[in-house]
Protein backbone atom coordinates (compact mmCIF):
# COMPACT_ATOMS: atom_id res chain seq x y z
CA UNK A 1 0.00 0.00 0.00
CA UNK A 2 0.91 3.41 -0.62
CA UNK A 3 2.33 6.00 1.98
CA UNK A 4 -1.21 7.74 1.40
CA UNK A 5 -3.39 5.41 1.28
CA UNK A 6 -5.83 4.00 -1.07
CA UNK A 7 -5.25 0.69 -3.57
CA UNK A 8 -2.00 -0.95 -3.18
CA UNK A 9 -0.61 -0.43 -7.06
CA UNK A 10 3.22 -2.08 -6.12
CA UNK A 11 2.44 -4.46 -8.90
CA UNK A 12 1.05 -2.36 -11.21
CA UNK A 13 2.06 -1.22 -15.03
CA UNK A 14 3.82 1.72 -14.92
CA UNK A 15 1.55 4.88 -15.62
CA UNK A 16 0.46 6.67 -18.45
CA UNK A 17 0.04 10.48 -18.37
CA UNK A 18 -3.38 11.49 -17.77
CA UNK A 19 -4.43 7.32 -16.37
CA UNK A 20 -6.24 7.60 -13.30
CA UNK A 21 -6.85 3.87 -11.96
CA UNK A 22 -7.49 5.08 -8.14
CA UNK A 23 -10.91 3.53 -6.93
CA UNK A 24 -12.69 6.87 -6.38
CA UNK A 25 -12.17 7.63 -10.34
CA UNK A 26 -12.95 3.94 -11.17
CA UNK A 27 -16.53 4.11 -9.08
CA UNK A 28 -17.60 7.41 -9.59
CA UNK A 29 -20.18 7.69 -12.49
CA UNK A 30 -19.76 9.36 -15.99
CA UNK A 31 -22.44 12.21 -15.22
CA UNK A 32 -20.53 13.14 -11.83
CA UNK A 33 -17.62 14.94 -14.42
CA UNK A 34 -18.24 17.74 -16.71
CA UNK A 35 -15.99 19.39 -18.89
CA UNK A 36 -15.03 23.13 -18.46
CA UNK A 37 -15.90 23.67 -22.03
CA UNK A 38 -19.28 22.91 -21.61
CA UNK A 39 -22.10 25.54 -20.35
CA UNK A 40 -22.29 22.92 -16.75
CA UNK A 41 -18.47 23.30 -16.60
CA UNK A 42 -19.26 27.29 -16.48
CA UNK A 43 -21.86 27.12 -14.26
CA UNK A 44 -19.40 24.66 -11.70
CA UNK A 45 -16.83 27.16 -11.95
CA UNK A 46 -19.43 30.15 -11.40
CA UNK A 47 -20.39 28.23 -8.06
CA UNK A 48 -16.97 27.24 -6.82
CA UNK A 49 -15.58 30.18 -7.63
CA UNK A 50 -18.01 32.51 -5.97
CA UNK A 51 -18.28 30.27 -3.29
CA UNK A 52 -14.33 30.28 -2.70
CA UNK A 53 -14.17 33.96 -3.05
CA UNK A 54 -16.65 34.72 0.16
CA UNK A 55 -14.27 33.45 2.89
CA UNK A 56 -11.43 35.73 1.35
CA UNK A 57 -13.05 38.59 0.50
CA UNK A 58 -14.44 38.77 3.82
CA UNK A 59 -10.93 37.77 5.43
CA UNK A 60 -9.36 40.92 3.68
CA UNK A 61 -12.06 43.30 4.22
CA UNK A 62 -12.26 43.09 7.72
CA UNK A 63 -9.01 44.17 8.99
CA UNK A 64 -9.54 47.12 6.57
CA UNK A 65 -12.73 48.10 9.08
CA UNK A 66 -11.32 47.60 12.33
CA UNK A 67 -10.31 50.99 13.34
CA UNK A 68 -13.76 52.55 12.12
CA UNK A 69 -15.59 48.86 14.39
CA UNK A 70 -13.60 50.55 17.48
CA UNK A 71 -14.13 54.04 16.64
CA UNK A 72 -18.21 53.21 15.98
CA UNK A 73 -18.07 50.93 18.94
CA UNK A 74 -15.69 52.17 21.28
CA UNK A 75 -14.17 48.67 21.71
CA UNK A 76 -10.82 47.89 23.40
CA UNK A 77 -7.87 46.12 21.72
CA UNK A 78 -9.21 42.75 23.41
CA UNK A 79 -12.76 42.89 21.94
CA UNK A 80 -11.13 44.03 18.35
CA UNK A 81 -9.00 41.22 18.47
CA UNK A 82 -12.67 39.03 19.10
CA UNK A 83 -14.36 40.27 15.75
CA UNK A 84 -11.51 38.61 13.99
CA UNK A 85 -10.70 35.36 16.18
CA UNK A 86 -14.34 35.00 16.79
CA UNK A 87 -14.55 34.05 12.97
CA UNK A 88 -11.31 32.39 13.12
CA UNK A 89 -11.86 30.41 15.18
CA UNK A 90 -14.62 28.12 15.02
CA UNK A 91 -13.18 27.56 10.94
CA UNK A 92 -10.13 26.31 12.23
CA UNK A 93 -11.45 24.23 14.61
CA UNK A 94 -14.34 22.81 12.41
CA UNK A 95 -12.10 22.51 9.18
CA UNK A 96 -11.55 19.41 9.50
CA UNK A 97 -15.51 18.06 10.21
CA UNK A 98 -16.53 20.47 7.41
CA UNK A 99 -13.80 18.18 5.01
CA UNK A 100 -15.24 15.09 6.44
CA UNK A 101 -18.87 16.01 5.99
CA UNK A 102 -18.06 16.83 2.50
CA UNK A 103 -16.04 13.44 2.06
CA UNK A 104 -19.18 11.62 3.43
CA UNK A 105 -22.32 13.75 3.24
CA UNK A 106 -22.06 14.99 -0.58
CA UNK A 107 -19.34 18.26 -1.70
CA UNK A 108 -22.05 20.25 -3.30
CA UNK A 109 -24.74 19.51 -0.10
CA UNK A 110 -21.80 20.57 2.51
CA UNK A 111 -21.02 23.61 -0.03
CA UNK A 112 -24.76 24.79 -0.21
CA UNK A 113 -25.13 24.40 3.63
CA UNK A 114 -21.99 26.55 4.13
CA UNK A 115 -22.82 29.20 1.79
CA UNK A 116 -26.13 29.38 3.15
CA UNK A 117 -25.52 29.45 7.05
CA UNK A 118 -21.63 31.75 5.80
CA UNK A 119 -24.66 34.43 4.25
CA UNK A 120 -27.08 34.28 7.42
CA UNK A 121 -24.21 34.89 9.37
CA UNK A 122 -23.08 37.91 7.26
CA UNK A 123 -26.52 39.31 7.27
CA UNK A 124 -26.68 39.13 11.59
CA UNK A 125 -22.87 41.09 11.14
CA UNK A 126 -24.32 43.79 9.19
CA UNK A 127 -27.59 44.25 11.19
CA UNK A 128 -25.87 43.78 14.90
CA UNK A 129 -26.62 46.36 17.64
CA UNK A 130 -23.66 45.86 19.59
CA UNK A 131 -20.39 44.56 19.89
CA UNK A 132 -21.32 41.29 21.73
CA UNK A 133 -24.19 40.73 18.77
CA UNK A 134 -21.67 41.15 16.16
CA UNK A 135 -19.12 38.77 17.64
CA UNK A 136 -21.45 36.25 18.21
CA UNK A 137 -22.63 36.92 14.37
CA UNK A 138 -18.82 36.73 13.34
CA UNK A 139 -19.17 32.99 15.25
CA UNK A 140 -22.29 31.97 12.71
CA UNK A 141 -19.80 33.10 9.41
CA UNK A 142 -16.97 31.03 11.11
CA UNK A 143 -19.16 28.16 11.09
CA UNK A 144 -20.51 28.54 7.84
CA UNK A 145 -16.86 28.82 6.42
CA UNK A 146 -15.86 25.65 8.19
CA UNK A 147 -18.06 23.97 5.56
CA UNK A 148 -17.61 25.99 2.83
CA UNK A 149 -13.94 26.29 2.27
CA UNK A 150 -12.90 22.53 1.93
CA UNK A 151 -16.25 21.62 0.23
CA UNK A 152 -15.56 24.17 -2.25
CA UNK A 153 -12.07 23.50 -3.62
CA UNK A 154 -13.30 19.28 -3.08
CA UNK A 155 -15.95 20.13 -5.66
CA UNK A 156 -13.20 21.79 -8.33
CA UNK A 157 -10.95 18.06 -7.50
CA UNK A 158 -13.34 15.94 -8.44
CA UNK A 159 -16.53 17.40 -10.40
CA UNK A 160 -13.82 17.68 -13.37
CA UNK A 161 -11.73 14.67 -15.45
CA UNK A 162 -7.83 14.20 -14.19
CA UNK A 163 -6.68 15.86 -17.47
CA UNK A 164 -8.73 19.26 -16.38
CA UNK A 165 -7.90 19.18 -12.65
CA UNK A 166 -5.24 21.43 -12.47
CA UNK A 167 -6.79 23.95 -14.69
CA UNK A 168 -10.03 24.22 -13.22
CA UNK A 169 -7.96 24.42 -10.19
CA UNK A 170 -6.04 27.40 -11.19
CA UNK A 171 -8.94 29.00 -12.31
CA UNK A 172 -10.61 28.81 -9.28
CA UNK A 173 -8.04 30.10 -7.37
CA UNK A 174 -7.50 32.99 -10.00
CA UNK A 175 -10.99 33.80 -8.77
CA UNK A 176 -10.46 33.58 -5.28
CA UNK A 177 -7.19 35.71 -5.42
CA UNK A 178 -9.18 38.78 -7.63
CA UNK A 179 -11.82 39.08 -3.89
CA UNK A 180 -8.65 39.23 -1.79
CA UNK A 181 -7.02 42.00 -4.22
CA UNK A 182 -10.51 43.51 -3.97
CA UNK A 183 -11.97 42.93 -0.74
CA UNK A 184 -9.29 45.87 0.71
CA UNK A 185 -10.20 48.50 -1.75
CA UNK A 186 -13.96 47.79 -1.54
CA UNK A 187 -14.02 48.03 2.36
CA UNK A 188 -12.05 50.99 2.62
CA UNK A 189 -14.56 52.95 -0.26
CA UNK A 190 -17.81 51.35 1.61
CA UNK A 191 -16.28 52.66 4.83
CA UNK A 192 -15.87 56.08 3.76
CA UNK A 193 -18.89 56.59 2.00
CA UNK A 194 -20.97 54.55 4.38
CA UNK A 195 -20.61 52.42 7.20
CA UNK A 196 -18.65 49.59 8.27
CA UNK A 197 -21.77 47.31 7.90
CA UNK A 198 -21.94 47.66 4.22
CA UNK A 199 -18.81 45.82 4.00
CA UNK A 200 -20.47 42.36 5.61
CA UNK A 201 -23.68 43.17 2.86
CA UNK A 202 -21.31 42.53 -0.32
CA UNK A 203 -21.01 38.54 0.66
CA UNK A 204 -24.89 38.14 0.95
CA UNK A 205 -25.60 38.01 -2.61
CA UNK A 206 -22.32 36.33 -3.84
CA UNK A 207 -24.17 33.44 -1.10
CA UNK A 208 -27.30 33.60 -3.39
CA UNK A 209 -25.34 33.19 -6.77
CA UNK A 210 -23.32 30.55 -5.11
CA UNK A 211 -26.37 28.75 -3.88
CA UNK A 212 -28.29 28.34 -6.93
CA UNK A 213 -25.53 28.01 -9.48
CA UNK A 214 -24.45 24.98 -7.57
CA UNK A 215 -27.89 23.54 -7.03
CA UNK A 216 -28.10 23.82 -11.23
CA UNK A 217 -24.64 22.37 -12.37
CA UNK A 218 -23.18 20.75 -9.39
CA UNK A 219 -22.82 17.10 -9.62
CA UNK A 220 -22.93 15.43 -5.98
CA UNK A 221 -19.86 13.39 -4.94
CA UNK A 222 -18.89 11.37 -2.35
CA UNK A 223 -15.96 9.38 -1.06
CA UNK A 224 -16.02 5.91 -1.98
CA UNK A 225 -15.82 4.27 1.37
CA UNK A 226 -18.49 3.17 3.83
CA UNK A 227 -19.71 5.86 5.98
CA UNK A 228 -18.23 5.47 9.55
CA UNK A 229 -18.86 7.05 13.11
CA UNK A 230 -18.28 10.94 13.03
CA UNK A 231 -15.18 12.03 15.28
CA UNK A 232 -16.96 13.76 17.68
CA UNK A 233 -14.61 13.68 20.35
CA UNK A 234 -11.57 14.95 18.03
CA UNK A 235 -13.86 17.73 17.11
CA UNK A 236 -14.43 18.81 20.59
CA UNK A 237 -10.72 18.51 21.37
CA UNK A 238 -9.35 20.77 18.52
CA UNK A 239 -12.36 23.56 19.47
CA UNK A 240 -11.07 23.32 23.40
CA UNK A 241 -7.41 23.48 22.25
CA UNK A 242 -7.91 26.30 20.02
CA UNK A 243 -10.15 28.28 22.18
CA UNK A 244 -7.85 27.76 25.14
CA UNK A 245 -5.01 29.10 23.35
CA UNK A 246 -6.77 31.72 21.80
CA UNK A 247 -7.95 33.08 24.90
CA UNK A 248 -4.49 32.92 26.74
CA UNK A 249 -3.08 35.07 23.56
CA UNK A 250 -6.07 37.87 23.64
CA UNK A 251 -5.33 38.04 27.45
CA UNK A 252 -2.52 38.00 28.12
CA UNK A 253 -1.22 41.52 27.44
CA UNK A 254 -3.39 42.50 30.37
CA UNK A 255 -1.74 40.81 32.55
CA UNK A 256 -0.80 36.77 33.51
CA UNK A 257 -3.35 35.90 35.88
CA UNK A 258 -4.65 32.35 36.58
CA UNK A 259 -7.42 32.30 34.08
CA UNK A 260 -4.71 32.35 31.35
CA UNK A 261 -2.32 29.90 33.26
CA UNK A 262 -5.99 28.05 32.99
CA UNK A 263 -6.41 28.51 29.29
CA UNK A 264 -3.15 27.26 28.34
CA UNK A 265 -3.43 24.13 30.70
CA UNK A 266 -6.99 23.29 28.80
CA UNK A 267 -4.99 24.03 25.73
CA UNK A 268 -2.25 21.99 26.10
CA UNK A 269 -4.29 19.27 27.39
CA UNK A 270 -6.86 19.56 24.58
CA UNK A 271 -3.85 19.06 22.37
CA UNK A 272 -2.73 15.63 23.74
CA UNK A 273 -5.99 14.71 23.61
CA UNK A 274 -6.56 14.89 20.59
CA UNK A 275 -3.63 13.55 19.43
CA UNK A 276 -4.39 10.29 21.52
CA UNK A 277 -7.85 9.89 20.86
CA UNK A 278 -6.54 10.44 16.52
CA UNK A 279 -4.24 7.15 17.36
CA UNK A 280 -6.73 5.33 19.19
CA UNK A 281 -9.46 5.47 17.09
CA UNK A 282 -11.09 3.41 14.62
CA UNK A 283 -12.19 6.14 11.91
CA UNK A 284 -9.83 9.28 12.80
CA UNK A 285 -10.69 12.58 11.52
CA UNK A 286 -7.22 12.91 9.69
CA UNK A 287 -6.38 9.70 8.07
CA UNK A 288 -3.25 7.94 9.10
CA UNK A 289 -2.67 7.63 5.22
CA UNK A 290 -2.35 11.54 5.41
CA UNK A 291 -0.15 11.76 8.42
CA UNK A 292 2.26 9.19 8.55
CA UNK A 293 4.32 10.98 5.30
CA UNK A 294 6.88 13.26 5.30
CA UNK A 295 5.67 15.68 2.06
CA UNK A 296 2.66 16.22 4.43
CA UNK A 297 4.59 16.58 7.67
CA UNK A 298 6.66 19.70 5.85
CA UNK A 299 3.68 21.35 4.01
CA UNK A 300 2.00 21.30 7.10
CA UNK A 301 4.71 23.04 8.76
CA UNK A 302 5.10 25.60 6.50
CA UNK A 303 1.39 26.42 5.75
CA UNK A 304 1.48 26.95 9.27
CA UNK A 305 4.50 29.39 8.73
CA UNK A 306 3.56 31.29 5.65
CA UNK A 307 0.25 31.69 6.71
CA UNK A 308 0.88 33.20 9.89
CA UNK A 309 3.69 35.54 8.80
CA UNK A 310 1.27 36.72 5.88
CA UNK A 311 -1.86 37.08 8.23
CA UNK A 312 -0.29 39.30 10.60
CA UNK A 313 2.29 41.45 8.33
CA UNK A 314 -1.31 41.92 6.48
CA UNK A 315 -3.14 42.92 9.58
CA UNK A 316 -0.02 45.06 10.86
CA UNK A 317 0.34 47.31 7.35
CA UNK A 318 -3.53 47.94 7.13
CA UNK A 319 -4.06 49.33 10.21
CA UNK A 320 -0.71 51.28 10.77
CA UNK A 321 -1.06 52.78 7.30
CA UNK A 322 -4.66 53.97 8.65
CA UNK A 323 -3.38 54.70 12.50
CA UNK A 324 0.46 55.24 12.03
CA UNK A 325 0.59 56.91 8.32
CA UNK A 326 -2.75 58.41 8.70
CA UNK A 327 -4.41 56.97 4.96
CA UNK A 328 -8.13 56.92 4.74
CA UNK A 329 -9.58 53.54 4.84
CA UNK A 330 -9.90 53.22 1.02
CA UNK A 331 -6.34 54.44 0.71
CA UNK A 332 -4.87 51.94 2.76
CA UNK A 333 -7.16 48.73 0.39
CA UNK A 334 -5.52 50.54 -2.30
CA UNK A 335 -1.76 50.69 -0.84
CA UNK A 336 -2.31 46.37 -0.08
CA UNK A 337 -3.56 45.98 -3.63
CA UNK A 338 0.06 45.27 -5.47
CA UNK A 339 0.39 42.43 -3.42
CA UNK A 340 -2.54 40.53 -4.85
CA UNK A 341 -1.62 41.66 -8.38
CA UNK A 342 1.53 40.47 -8.34
CA UNK A 343 0.70 37.42 -6.89
CA UNK A 344 -2.03 36.75 -9.41
CA UNK A 345 0.41 37.83 -12.04
CA UNK A 346 3.56 35.84 -11.31
CA UNK A 347 1.35 32.53 -10.03
CA UNK A 348 1.64 30.27 -12.95
CA UNK A 349 4.79 31.48 -14.20
CA UNK A 350 6.51 30.90 -10.82
CA UNK A 351 4.86 27.25 -10.35
CA UNK A 352 6.40 26.20 -13.59
CA UNK A 353 9.59 27.05 -12.57
CA UNK A 354 8.73 24.83 -9.62
CA UNK A 355 8.49 21.61 -12.56
CA UNK A 356 11.86 22.53 -13.54
CA UNK A 357 13.77 22.99 -10.22
CA UNK A 358 11.30 21.36 -7.40
CA UNK A 359 9.15 22.58 -5.17
CA UNK A 360 11.93 23.04 -2.67
CA UNK A 361 13.64 25.63 -4.20
CA UNK A 362 11.20 27.40 -5.06
CA UNK A 363 8.88 27.59 -1.57
CA UNK A 364 12.81 28.13 -0.06
CA UNK A 365 13.23 31.49 -2.00
CA UNK A 366 9.93 32.44 -2.28
CA UNK A 367 9.50 32.39 1.39
CA UNK A 368 12.80 34.15 2.23
CA UNK A 369 11.58 36.82 -0.17
CA UNK A 370 8.81 37.08 1.40
CA UNK A 371 10.19 38.21 4.56
CA UNK A 372 12.86 40.46 2.82
CA UNK A 373 9.58 42.60 1.95
CA UNK A 374 8.29 42.55 5.31
CA UNK A 375 11.99 44.07 6.37
CA UNK A 376 11.08 46.81 4.15
CA UNK A 377 7.91 47.53 5.46
CA UNK A 378 9.20 48.46 9.03
CA UNK A 379 10.34 51.48 7.86
CA UNK A 380 6.61 52.54 7.78
CA UNK A 381 6.06 56.12 9.29
CA UNK A 382 4.11 59.04 10.03
CA UNK A 383 6.17 61.04 7.01
CA UNK A 384 7.09 57.95 5.06
CA UNK A 385 6.60 57.93 1.24
CA UNK A 386 4.42 55.23 -0.22
CA UNK A 387 7.15 54.67 -3.05
CA UNK A 388 9.89 53.85 -1.03
CA UNK A 389 8.12 52.59 2.68
CA UNK A 390 5.52 50.45 1.13
CA UNK A 391 5.22 49.53 -2.51
CA UNK A 392 8.46 47.57 -2.25
CA UNK A 393 7.93 45.76 0.46
CA UNK A 394 4.45 44.66 -0.68
CA UNK A 395 5.35 43.57 -3.62
CA UNK A 396 7.93 41.39 -2.62
CA UNK A 397 5.61 39.76 -0.28
CA UNK A 398 3.43 39.41 -3.15
CA UNK A 399 6.43 37.80 -5.10
CA UNK A 400 7.10 35.62 -2.70
CA UNK A 401 3.91 33.98 -2.41
CA UNK A 402 3.25 33.76 -5.57
CA UNK A 403 6.36 31.39 -5.53
CA UNK A 404 5.24 29.84 -2.58
CA UNK A 405 1.51 29.18 -2.53
CA UNK A 406 0.76 26.97 -5.61
CA UNK A 407 3.65 24.39 -4.94
CA UNK A 408 2.02 24.31 -1.81
CA UNK A 409 -1.76 23.45 -2.70
CA UNK A 410 -0.13 21.28 -5.51
CA UNK A 411 1.50 18.98 -2.59
CA UNK A 412 -1.30 19.03 -0.26
CA UNK A 413 -3.28 16.89 -3.06
CA UNK A 414 -0.28 14.68 -4.09
CA UNK A 415 -0.29 13.30 -0.78
CA UNK A 416 -4.48 12.20 -0.61
CA UNK A 417 -6.59 10.04 -2.77
CA UNK A 418 -9.22 11.17 -4.35
CA UNK A 419 -11.68 9.50 -1.14
CA UNK A 420 -9.37 11.70 1.04
CA UNK A 421 -9.22 15.24 -1.09
CA UNK A 422 -11.99 16.74 1.39
CA UNK A 423 -10.40 16.19 4.77
CA UNK A 424 -6.87 16.96 2.88
CA UNK A 425 -8.26 20.82 1.66
CA UNK A 426 -9.86 21.00 5.13
CA UNK A 427 -6.37 19.82 7.06
CA UNK A 428 -4.51 22.26 4.81
CA UNK A 429 -7.00 25.20 5.38
CA UNK A 430 -7.49 24.21 9.01
CA UNK A 431 -3.38 24.64 9.46
CA UNK A 432 -3.68 28.10 7.52
CA UNK A 433 -6.17 29.41 9.79
CA UNK A 434 -4.83 28.57 13.18
CA UNK A 435 -1.67 30.14 11.49
CA UNK A 436 -3.78 33.45 11.15
CA UNK A 437 -5.38 32.80 14.25
CA UNK A 438 -2.22 32.18 16.76
CA UNK A 439 -0.64 35.60 14.85
CA UNK A 440 -3.63 37.81 15.46
CA UNK A 441 -3.87 36.81 18.84
CA UNK A 442 -0.07 36.86 19.98
CA UNK A 443 1.19 39.73 18.07
CA UNK A 444 0.09 42.87 20.23
CA UNK A 445 1.66 41.13 23.00
CA UNK A 446 4.81 40.16 20.86
CA UNK A 447 5.05 44.08 19.51
CA UNK A 448 4.34 45.36 22.65
CA UNK A 449 0.70 47.10 21.70
CA UNK A 450 -0.10 46.22 25.65
CA UNK A 451 -3.70 46.68 26.41
CA UNK A 452 -4.20 50.42 24.13
CA UNK A 453 -3.44 48.36 20.73
CA UNK A 454 -5.75 49.95 18.02
CA UNK A 455 -7.07 52.58 20.16
CA UNK A 456 -3.87 54.52 20.19
CA UNK A 457 -1.66 55.23 17.29
CA UNK A 458 1.62 56.08 19.36
CA UNK A 459 1.21 52.48 21.23
CA UNK A 460 0.63 50.72 17.57
CA UNK A 461 3.33 52.76 16.15
CA UNK A 462 6.05 51.91 18.33
CA UNK A 463 5.49 48.23 18.31
CA UNK A 464 4.73 47.99 14.58
CA UNK A 465 8.31 47.29 13.66
CA UNK A 466 9.01 44.56 15.77
CA UNK A 467 5.80 42.66 14.97
CA UNK A 468 6.88 43.07 10.92
CA UNK A 469 10.12 41.53 12.17
CA UNK A 470 8.24 38.11 14.03
CA UNK A 471 6.40 38.00 10.66
CA UNK A 472 9.78 37.83 8.66
CA UNK A 473 11.23 35.56 11.07
CA UNK A 474 8.00 33.02 10.96
CA UNK A 475 8.86 32.78 7.42
CA UNK A 476 12.57 32.40 7.43
CA UNK A 477 11.24 29.35 9.52
CA UNK A 478 9.17 28.53 6.42
CA UNK A 479 12.07 28.44 3.86
CA UNK A 480 14.08 26.02 6.32
CA UNK A 481 10.91 23.94 6.95
CA UNK A 482 10.60 23.85 2.61
CA UNK A 483 13.93 21.77 2.47
CA UNK A 484 12.26 18.52 3.42
CA UNK A 485 9.73 19.11 0.48
CA UNK A 486 10.45 17.46 -3.12
CA UNK A 487 13.22 18.54 -4.78
CA UNK A 488 14.40 18.19 -8.85
CA UNK A 489 15.19 14.59 -8.60
CA UNK A 490 11.52 13.45 -7.49
CA UNK A 491 9.88 16.06 -10.15
CA UNK A 492 11.82 14.29 -12.70
CA UNK A 493 11.21 11.21 -11.42
CA UNK A 494 7.58 12.19 -11.73
CA UNK A 495 7.60 13.21 -15.27
CA UNK A 496 9.43 9.78 -16.22
CA UNK A 497 7.02 8.07 -15.00
CA UNK A 498 3.77 10.30 -16.35
CA UNK A 499 2.84 11.19 -12.82
CA UNK A 500 3.14 15.07 -13.70
CA UNK A 501 0.85 16.67 -15.71
CA UNK A 502 1.39 19.91 -16.80
CA UNK A 503 -1.40 22.70 -17.91
CA UNK A 504 0.74 25.81 -19.04
CA UNK A 505 -2.80 27.62 -20.47
CA UNK A 506 -4.11 29.29 -17.66
CA UNK A 507 -6.73 32.48 -19.14
CA UNK A 508 -6.42 33.96 -16.34
CA UNK A 509 -2.69 33.51 -15.41
CA UNK A 510 -3.46 32.08 -11.76
CA UNK A 511 -2.18 29.12 -9.13
CA UNK A 512 -1.58 26.10 -9.55
CA UNK A 513 -0.71 25.05 -13.11
CA UNK A 514 0.60 21.88 -11.79
CA UNK A 515 -1.38 18.75 -11.23
CA UNK A 516 0.36 15.56 -10.20
CA UNK A 517 -1.49 12.29 -11.03
CA UNK A 518 -1.53 9.53 -8.27
CA UNK A 519 0.13 9.13 -5.16
CA UNK A 520 3.69 10.45 -3.61
CA UNK A 521 5.37 7.23 -3.34
CA UNK A 522 7.88 9.37 -5.41
CA UNK A 523 8.35 12.34 -3.12
CA UNK A 524 8.74 9.79 0.08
Amino acid sequence: MSSTGGLDDSAAPPRVPQARTDAADAARPPEAEVRLESVRGRWVRIAAGTAGAMPILDLTAVNVVLPAIGTDTGASLAQLQWVVNAYTLPLAALLLCGGALADRWGRRRVMVWGAALFAVGTALCAMAPGLELLIAARVVQGLGAALLVPATLAVVQVSFPPDQRSRAIGLWAGLTGIAGAVGPLLAGILVDAASWRWVFCVNVPLAVVAIVAALRAVPETRADTPKARFDSGGTVLAAAALLGLSYALVAAPSGVDTTVVAALVVAVAAAVGFVVNERSIAHPMVPPELAGTRVFAAVTTVTFAVYAGVGGCLFLVVIGLQLVAGYAPWEAGLATAPLSLVLLSFSARSTRWAQRVGPRRTVAIGSVTAAAGMAGLTTISADSSYMYAVLPGISAVGAGMAMTLAPIAVAVFAAAPDAHVGIASGINNAVARVGNLAIVAALPLLAGFGSRGLTDAEAFGAGLAQGLWWCAGLLVCAGVAALWLPGRRHVEQMHRTGMLAAHRSCPLDCPPAMALEGKDAALV
